[in-house]
């Protein structure tokens, strides 16, 4: 699953690249109470900068991560990559709002063999930015989002049985704006990612969300 990730300067840099060529640089200015120039871990629930196709042309929107579902007392962060079309709640997102949420890591919990508590992981590329693919829709309370996950491959095998779906930079228009190629890559392997332990077991948790297995 995702149930956290995090991003830097770097990325901030990026989102507001993309923001100016857009045209909508100083509109981003409004959110920088959320952490543009430094360091920042994003939870579910709280606010992210989502890159999104509009009109031929990507362009970064604040929205909140996680779909809050009738009837269900936890958001869903997740969706799984290998049923995200043919699943009601996701399809027309799949087929018509495709999004990607750009990150310099992810987090993810092990267990310990007593069940006791969990050891953090941290997971990045050793340099760059990540591409976690995403589909979004228009809420009440506005506009929400969530990640797709894939089965677990490479050095997060053995931590946990899912992943994020990524997706590399040169594969960012295929997936904002061609449905053809985006289910083609429902599919994509991204391969380097290095893994290292973030903090010590039992220190912090994460947060009790889980990717419900209906989804």
């Amino acid at each position: 699953m995702c149930g956290r990730f995090y991003v830097d300067e770097e990325v901030w840099r990026e989102i507001y690249r993309i923001a100016e060529a857009s045209g909508r640089g100083q509109s981003l200015q409004k959110h920088a109470g959320l952490g543009t120039g430094g360091r920042r871990d994003v939870f579910p629930s709280s606010q992210a900068m989502v890159i999104r196709g509009v009109q031929k042309r990507a362009e970064v929107q604040n929205m909140k991560w996680g779909y809050e579902i009738p009837g269900l007392k936890k958001l869903l962060i997740n969706a799984r990559s290998e049923t995200v079309r043919e699943k009601r709640l996701f399809g027309q997102d799949f087929a018509c709002r495709r999004c990607l949420i750009p990150a310099k890591g992810f987090y993810e919990w092990k267990r310990s063999g007593s069940g006791s508590g969990k050891t953090k992981y941290r997971f990045h590329d050793g340099s760059g930015i990540l591409y976690l693919a995403g589909i979004y829709r228009m809420s009440e309370q506005g506009e929400e989002f969530t990640i797709l996950t894939r089965a677990a491959e490479g050095c997060m095998e053995g931590i946990h049985s899912r992943m994020p779906l990524l997706i590399d930079a040169g594969s960012i228009d295929a997936w904002l704006f061609a449905e053809g190629e985006a289910e083609k890559l429902l599919h994509a392997s991204l391969p380097g990612l290095e893994r290292e332990r973030a903090e010590e077991e039992g220190k912090e948790q994460d947060g009790g969300y889980e990717q419900l297995s209906l989804f």
